[in-house]
């Protein structure tokens, strides 16, 4: 048996054992035998992970320890552990937050946030709470969701209403937001899994840009300074009916500053003031590690369940954020737009291969023994992509933000035609798939 540290002086040595370097891993006459590999909280992730599992092949009896650096006992990543460390597997510090110029931005403000029982929306909930917000409003039409955000610790906050909402009608938006004065909407509400909406095409698509259309509208009607869409880099030359209804709500939101009572009215809703009419902000970005529905939780459950891990494709890869730093960037991004159409990117580091994610969630978890021979390549689905990308064209430039990017003279719009506003108003038929590829293909160049 042998004891090997990523990191240790020489000659150290525990329980009499010599504690060894990883090199000695590579000796031939070492395969065979057990070893316990500790591994510092300091050190664990990238790239000591990626170090490792190029030797594990050969190396069936290893077991991993992760130890803590205050000297508390060692913890076994065994098969049966489902903790994982979503910076470790990303490989990078997770981005600081902004708190003074992201509180200024929301202190004593009343803010509505659509999607509150989602990932990205209860962390939007939570922030803006956490930095003083007056009062928040989450929407969100689904039940289960806002019953589990109000049992968690900030649902017992009394600025926090929660109101179920179905965001594609105004009225009941206006309705759940009765007597505030509201100063900022943040929508994250969205259909967001490529293939559902693949599935469900006037669903998603009216889902996602009709709650666009009618909280753009509520905004202007409560005098609110500040909206902000949560987009997706699916947006970007979009090859899926997910990403097609990301990039028409991005053109909605600009064509509105140009003229919302125009753009309103083609979608049947009146403008109730003449204005000031609130900055627009869209931001970009693209998975949100840990997420529901990520590929990391079903990689974590496979493997916890002693399942093989499904893989799409060797080569497909994605930018990945935790959803912590990515709701701070987002909030940044509303706290800095000017006046008018505002389009960010979040520079999210280099995108991370979603097989390397997957052998370092085997390896993580315990289950690190040939972990390619757990995996399955199961190939991609309808519409979705080998690799993601942020800018359709134009140029960014780098804001007062660390790694909020603005993109600036963007070209390849869209044209919301009399087509696509019947998407919303029950005209098309639901059955017809191809009619509905075809008019979301003219209106946004559908890569398809």
């Amino acid at each position: 048996t042998g004891i090997f540290a990523v990191d240790s002086e020489a000659d150290t040595r525990i329980f009499g054992h010599k504690v060894r370097p990883l090199s000695d891993l590579a000796i031939e006459d070492e395969v065979s035998n057990r070893h316990v590999i500790c591994i510092p909280d300091s050190s664990w992730g990238r790239p000591v992970f990626d170090d490792l599992l190029a030797m594990f092949d050969a190396l069936p009896n290893a077991v991993v320890r992760r130890i803590s650096d205050r000297g508390s006992s060692a913890r076994d990543t065994g098969p049966l552990s489902d903790e994982l460390d979503l910076n470790a597997l990303l490989g990078r510090e997770e981005v600081k937050p902004v708190p003074g110029l992201v509180g200024g931005y929301l202190k004593d403000q009343v803010v509505v946030v659509s999607g509150a029982g989602g990932t990205i929306g209860s962390e939007l909930v939570r922030q803006c709470l956490n930095l003083d917000a007056a009062q928040v409003v989450g929407l969100d039409q689904s039940e289960h969701s806002l019953y589990v955000l109000s049992e968690s610790e900030v649902g017992k906050d009394p600025r926090l209403a929660l109101r179920l909402c179905d965001c594609k009608r105004v009225g009941d938006i206006k309705t759940a937001c009765r007597g505030l004065k509201v100063d900022i909407v943040l929508h994250a509400a969205a259909y967001k899994h490529v293939h559902l909406v693949e599935d469900n095409p006037l669903v998603g698509l009216r889902n996602n840009l009709a709650s666009t259309v009618s909280l753009l509208g509520f905004a202007a009607d409560s005098g609110a300074s500040s909206f902000v869409l949560v987009s997706s880099d699916k947006a970007v030359r979009p090859t899926n009916l997910m990403g097609a209804s990301k990039r028409l709500a991005e053109i909605v939101c600009a064509g509105f500053v140009e003229n919302p009572k125009q753009v309103l009215a083609s979608f049947g809703l009146e403008l109730e003031t003449p204005g000031p009419f609130p900055a627009v902000s869209v931001v970009r970005f693209g998975n949100v590690i840990g997420s529901s529905g990520s590929v990391l939780l079903k990689f974590r459950d496979q493997v916890v369940s002693g399942r093989r891990v499904t893989v799409t494709h060797p080569e497909a890869t994605r930018y990945f954020m935790t959803v912590h730093e990515a709701v701070g960037l987002v909030l940044a991004a509303g706290a800095i737009s000017n006046s008018g159409f505002n389009l960010y990117h979040l520079d999210m580091g280099d995108p991370v291969k979603i097989l390397d994610l997957a052998r370092r969630v085997i390896f993580a978890l315990g289950g690190h023994a040939n972990t390619d021979r757990a995996i399955d390549f199961v190939g991609l689905r309808p519409g979705e992509k080998l690799y993601e990308e942020l800018l359709i064209s134009g140029k960014v430039v780098p804001t007062s933000i660390e790694r909020v990017l603005r993109v600036e003279a963007e070209s390849g719009g869209g044209d919301l035609s009399r087509d696509i506003i019947g998407l919303l108003d029950g005209s098309m038929n639901p059955g017809d798939l191809n009619l509905i590829r075809d008019v979301v293909r003219d209106a946004v160049d559908l890569h398809d």
